[in-house]
């Protein structure tokens, strides 16, 4: 299990932007949004405390084919809705599971995502 990492400002500004965001946020998003009270924060540190953040189980990284990849905290299990014309990432509920009811003998299923792609209504309604 690796250390936990001391709870330093730019920790919790990192925190903060992804508690605050409506979804999950690209690292440049969130190096936009936690400089605003950190000016000297870098990008790199947001990298290397997300990638900490990540290995102790604090955030989740949501993957998009083609895309950078997104971060939002840790919470219940749910898919994800990605707008091709806005580019944004909305939350979809789900049972809860973690873990696929599909049989797969030859593997150990750990995890599953659900990415649905499309065009929200926002989007689908300007067309």
């Amino acid at each position: 299990m690796a250390a936990l990492l001391r709870d330093t400002r730019q920790r919790r500004a990192i925190r903060a932007a992804l508690a605050g965001a409506s979804g999950p946020l690209t690292s440049n998003q969130i190096y936009l949004i936690a400089r605003h009270g950190l000016p000297k924060l870098s990008n790199v540190t947001v990298y290397r405390v997300l990638h900490a953040m990540e290995s102790e189980g604090l955030i989740a990284v949501v993957v998009v084919p083609g895309e950078s990849p997104h971060y939002e905290l840790s919470r219940e299990h749910h898919h994800h809705f990605f707008c091709r014309i806005c580019r944004r990432i909305f939350d979809i509920p789900c049972d809860g599971h973690k873990r696929t009811r599909i049989s797969a003998p030859l593997f150990k299923v750990e995890e599953h995502q659900v990415v649905l792609l499309g065009r929200c209504v926002d989007c689908a309604q300007a067309a």
